[in-house]
């Protein structure tokens, strides 16, 4: 499952952080982007193969 949580950077710009954790598998992956629709993207791509 991915999860998206939107931050602002100290210079005012959002960064969003993507998070993908599968329990009982041990895996774990995360990665931050400038765009919203980019991180939704890569975490929907990474969970398909994980």
């Amino acid at each position: 499952m991915a999860t998206i949580v939107g931050r602002t950077r100290k210079d005012g710009s959002t960064v969003y952080l993507a998070q993908i954790v599968r329990r009982g598998h041990g895996f774990q992956e995360s990665r931050s982007f400038d765009k919203e629709k980019t991180a939704k993207a890569w975490a929907g791509s990474v969970a398909q193969i994980a």
